[in-house]
């Protein structure tokens, strides 16, 4: 028998293969074969494998990458399964010590799923049977969480959590975790105590609370916060978490709402993604170079404007153009518009005015995608930042009036044209990504046929530009110009 339990050769497909010695196979290529077998079907099991001789059974099983993801589950869920991509399945108590006796090193990651649904009826209490609670003492008696380096526990029941004991669990080599929970309290009962931690991801309703010590922690750090759309000043302790960790590179929240009046300082900061989530407090952000709003907003007292000094890239998308306005942006590079319509431009226009005047460093990057828009008001934007040396424009329904700005003269532009200096004399790349079926509307033909005329005719004036388009349905960016006009058009 192997170290499995199973019989080797039972159910064996190769057992009355020509090749005489299956031991002969070099363990590399074992590796090779084994990772073929994984690639072409996700729920194989490698213990399949580990049946044809105990030659290949001991390569297997000093093979770490096979057995150092486990995902833990209740007995209904992947039914059947061992394997699932790169996770080995244990739905008990008994699967579960084998798969951590299977992995001598650092277990990569570790997934408890136990959500309510699939777990009702049982005793979560009950270490004696094949509950949360017995799964979690295999973990504990093990002292198999000191090698976890990922950790994700899924719950949506703050009833279920509440009645695991997680004490005695601690996780001084933990890199990420990701805690999904229902108001359980969970992080006040696992203690990571690991310098190495750098990612972590908290899914809670109201009550996210942090008491784990994170200021030894010395490597980048990213946090992302997923609340539920209330009101949580209070409940939601933001400031203690985030003024715990001293190496905060990326921060992402979700479905939050904080007001504060008090000042938020993060030194280290630099990228800040907000996700339907409403910031009504004032921050100092020195070092922030990325900052993504959807569907959210900044608020800062009067005396206290929101300014990032080191801003880089700025991304929009779909959210209140009034709260652009409380934005002070003085050396940004990269701009990008998300889903919004043409009310909504004239005060995209306003905040662009804004960054453009005298001091500011005007961007060099411009993205617009799914945007409503009248081409004579995306001129008149462009012609705000005559320094732009790169433009994308996706998915925006453009009219000959843009295409003979940016040529600078009407199309389609013959010998005898009449050429004026074209808007974005600096641009040197052009990127127009459209909604393109099959076969090709006219709007989409025309527009197709405008921009190659536009490059060929800004070519002869002296401003070339790299073109390039891309359909949706294809995926690839065709080159625009002249030698690639034959065939554009369908």
């Amino acid at each position: 028998m192997d170290e499995s339990g199973e019989k080797f050769g039972e159910h064996n497909p190769l057992k009355d293969s020509t090749i005489s010695n299956w031991q002969s196979i070099p363990a590399d290529l074992l590796y090779v074969i084994t990772d073929l077998c994984l690639a072409a079907k996700r729920d194989f099991d490698p213990k399949l494998l580990m049946q044809v001789c105990r030659h290949w059974n001991s390569v297997l099983m000093s093979m770490e990458s096979l057995w150092c993801k486990i995902l833990v589950a209740h007995p209904t869920v992947y039914a059947n399964q061992r394997r699932m991509s790169e996770f080995e399945i244990c739905h008990t108590p008994a699967e579960l010590q084998k798969a951590l006796d299977r992995t001598t090193g650092e277990i990569i990651e570790l997934t408890c799923r136990f959500d309510s649904s699939e777990w009702a009826g049982t005793a979560g209490t009950d270490s004696s049977s094949n509950t949360p609670q017995g799964l979690i003492d295999v973990i504990r008696t093990s002292n198999s969480s000191l090698r976890i380096r990922r950790l994700r526990i899924d719950s949506d029941s703050s009833r279920l959590m509440e009645r695991i004991d997680f004490d005695s669990l601690e996780f001084p080599a933990l890199e990420e975790a990701i805690l999904v929970m229902s108001s359980s309290g969970l992080t006040k009962r696992i203690q990571v105590t690991s310098p190495r931690l750098r990612y972590l991801r908290l899914y809670e309703d109201t009550n996210i609370n942090l008491n784990w010590d994170l200021s030894k922690m010395t490597a980048p750090f990213t946090l992302e916060l997923i609340g539920n759309n209330e009101a949580i000043h209070e409940r939601f302790h933001l400031r203690k978490i985030l003024s715990s960790i001293h190496h905060i590179v990326h921060l992402t929240l979700r479905t939050i709402r904080v007001f504060d009046g008090d000042y938020l300082t993060l030194p280290t900061l630099q990228i800040l993604e907000l996700v339907d989530t409403r910031l009504e407090f004032n921050l100092d952000l020195p070092s922030l170079i990325r900052l993504h709003l959807r569907e959210s907003s900044i608020r800062t007292s009067e005396s206290h404007p929101f300014v990032p000094p080191s801003l880089k890239t700025l991304e929009l998308s779909n959210l209140e153009v009034e709260n652009l306005l409380h934005i002070h942006v003085e050396s940004l590079e990269t701009l990008e518009f998300f889903a919004f319509h043409d009310d909504d431009m004239l005060f995209i226009r306003m905040f662009i005015e804004q960054m453009v005047k005298p001091g500011y460093v005007r961007p060099r990057k411009l993205r617009f995608q799914y945007i409503t828009i009248n081409s004579s008001l995306l001129t008149s934007i462009l012609h705000e930042v005559p320094d732009l040396v790169e433009l994308f424009i996706g998915e925006c329904e453009l009219g000959v009036q843009f295409f003979e700005a940016f040529a600078g003269c009407s199309l389609p532009a013959g010998p005898d044209s009449s050429q004026q200096q074209p808007i974005l004399p600096s641009l040197q790349t052009f990127k127009l990504r459209i909604h393109h079926n099959q076969p090709a509307s006219q709007a989409e033909s025309d527009m197709i046929n405008w921009l190659t005329w536009t490059v060929e005719a800004r070519s002869k004036a002296g401003y070339p530009v790299k073109a390039a388009l891309r359909a949706t349905f294809d995926g690839g960016w065709i080159p625009v110009g002249s030698h690639h006009h034959s065939g554009m058009a369908t």
